[in-house]
């Protein structure tokens, strides 16, 4: 089996229970099915959660914990 470090990158955070990515700064994040759409991960990267975007413009965020990511999926459904 040819492994690259996208593929191994994609399994552990799989494994792990991890959405995908998100930077450090949460500028950016990326669903393991999309993952580093951006060609390359930065060193900012780690981990993430996916959960829903506050602001209403997107469908998701990636969050870099899991708390972070339930405390906005419960804001939303508490948002009138």
């Amino acid at each position: 089996m040819n492994q690259t470090v996208h593929s191994i990158l994609r399994r552990w955070l799989g494994e792990h229970g991890y959405d995908g990515l998100v930077s450090a700064n949460r500028d950016c994040g990326c669903r393991l099915e999309d993952l580093t759409p951006c060609q390359t991960p930065c060193d900012n990267c780690q981990p993430g959660y996916r959960g829903p975007d506050p602001t209403g413009e997107g469908d998701w965020l990636m969050y870099p914990t899991r708390r972070a990511a339930i405390a906005a999926a419960k804001a939303a459904k508490e948002k009138p």
